[in-house]
């Protein structure tokens, strides 16, 4: 079985340490983007600098590192930037993030683009009680561009934050999984998502810097899954939606 973490972030550069870190816990490969929490708003220019970065850590890395595109639908070019990341840069699929809510008009051509290369979005996706970000996804959000665009894969992040309210959005729509990082999230919440989305439809992720590798793997552990169903979220099943992205 590979094991696989659908979700991380590269901080200030890449830091060789995290593969150490996945040695010692069994993680074959880490999916990155490389868009940093203190930078909301990066302009085009400094978009492309970090998706030329990511798919210069990738090719160092063949095997034990795969990365996302982030891309900014308020931009001109976020179509070349789909492009180039998934045709010239060697980039697996495409991460969105705060800049608009994932079923704004604006990204109805990114996610048919998606669809033609079969590779997923990865949506960050929260449901707070408070502070709720301009823009940011929440779970119906994520819902309504599942339907709109039934042949594009989406993943949607941190299960979407208030676990039992976001899940009832995700179930039965065959192009959504779900991820488990985020530092709220439980072994309760992990087998809470497997029983009502299904392990075929949940996904191991750590949020790597921001996440510890470790309690993440923990509590995937701690939710006592039956063997068939670990492998299926620890990574056979993102390894299926891997092996399927047109390059």
């Amino acid at each position: 079985m590979p094991v696989i973490d659908c979700h991380g972030h590269v901080g200030a550069g890449f830091d060789e340490r995290l593969l150490h870190q996945a040695d010692q816990l069994g993680v074959d490969t880490l999916v990155l983007s490389n868009i940093s929490m203190s930078m909301r708003w990066p302009d085009e220019a400094e978009i492309e600098r970090r998706n030329a970065e990511m798919a210069q850590i990738v090719a160092a890395h063949p095997g034990r590192v795969e990365g996302y595109a982030y891309v900014n639908p308020r931009h001109r070019n976020a179509l070349d930037v789909v492009r180039r990341g998934l045709e010239d840069q060697g980039l697996i699929g495409l991460k969105l993030w705060i800049a608009t809510t994932i079923d704004d008009a604006l990204v109805d051509p990114i996610a048919e683009l998606a669809a033609e290369y079969n590779a997923p979005i990865l949506a960050h996706t929260w449901d707070k009680v408070d502070t709720q970000l301009a823009h940011e996804t929440r779970p119906a959000n994520l819902e309504n561009a599942a339907r709109r665009h039934p042949d594009t894969t989406f993943i949607a992040a941190h299960m979407g934050g208030r676990v039992e309210r976001g899940l009832p959005h995700f179930v039965g729509l065959p192009n959504v999984y779900v991820d488990t990082c985020g530092t709220l999230i439980t072994a309760r919440e992990v087998a809470l998502t497997v029983e009502r989305v299904g392990a075929d439809h949940t996904l191991f992720g750590s949020d790597l810097e921001g996440g510890c590798l470790a309690v993440n793997v923990g509590k995937v552990l701690a939710a006592d899954l039956d063997q068939a169903d670990f492998d299926l979220v620890m990574g056979n099943t993102m390894h299926t939606i891997l092996q399927g992205v047109r390059r």
